[in-house]
């Protein structure tokens, strides 16, 4: 079941891609971005994938994939906040996550995941996305379920938010029982099918975002 859903993530992602290029100019400003991290996602989990259909271990390649869709994200959710300390936190921010992903590849790479960066890089991207949520909110003069990019933002914070007590005891569980970390992972699928699913979503309404 576990092989089935990972082989089915690459074809999520890639429906999310196509939608975003369909309609693209909904997750303005900096969609590009978000294009890129759809088309890098893409790549990262067909090898990952592949890797795991040949029982091969694939954590030190989403150990090397972490800092490119941080530093990705970070680039996008800068051009949608819009109070000037807002976008000025995140590079101190960014400086913060480098130096723990360094430290964290150091003591982990390649056996073990970067749990402790991918955590931190979480609960800045919640943030932002959080402040990016309320900004909307503000904003707009329709529900915010009729917004786009609501659910493109909602799916992401799901995804982000739910990582963090995943990950928290994941490479000792990984170490200590390996069959209960296979377990807690079903966790990631559901949250993965959020995270794009919220893509997805977000171009099948396809109205304005905010009052003119």
């Amino acid at each position: 079941m576990n092989l089935l859903i990972t082989l089915l993530k690459p074809v999520l992602v890639l429906l999310a891609l196509i939608c975003w290029w369909r309609h693209r100019m909904l997750f303005a400003p900096r969609s590009g971005w978000l294009g890129l991290q759809l088309a890098i996602a893409l790549v990262a989990e067909s090898y990952a994938s592949m890797l795991s259909v040949r029982v091969l271990p694939n954590l030190w390649w989403y150990d090397l994939y972490v800092p490119v869709e941080f530093g990705i994200l970070l680039g996008y959710v800068h051009g949608h906040l819009k109070q000037r300390w807002q976008r000025a936190a995140v590079w101190p921010a960014a400086t913060l996550l480098a130096v723990a992903y360094a430290m964290d590849l150091r003591s982990t790479y390649p056996e073990g995941f970067v749990s402790s960066a991918y955590i931190l890089g979480s609960l800045v991207i919640t943030a932002a996305l959080l402040a990016l949520l309320y900004d909307l909110a503000l904003r707009t003069d329709r529900a915010l379920h009729a917004q786009p990019l609501f659910w493109a933002f909602l799916g992401m914070v799901l995804f982000f938010a739910g990582m963090v007590p995943m990950l928290g005891p994941w490479n000792q569980l990984t170490q200590e029982s390996p069959r209960l970390a296979a377990q807690l992972y079903m966790v990631n699928h559901v949250l993965f099918l959020l995270r794009y699913g919220g893509v997805i979503v977000a171009c099948a309404i396809r109205e304005p975002t905010v009052s003119a």
